[in-house]
């Protein structure tokens, strides 16, 4: 169950990210600083998945 909640999860992070990218003007800075929003409140579900 944990696992599939995480993929469920991740899913919805990259439908999200890809959103939010494309609503911007793409450049690196932006990419980089998504990029690090989401990486603790991944790491974070996972942990109260399991």
């Amino acid at each position: 169950m944990a696992h599939a909640l995480d993929f469920y999860f991740h899913k919805i992070i990259t439908i999200l990210f890809i959103i939010d990218v494309n609503s911007k003007t793409f450049d690196t800075t932006s990419c980089q600083e998504a990029s690090d929003a989401h990486g603790p409140t991944k790491e974070s579900s996972i942990e109260l998945a399991k």
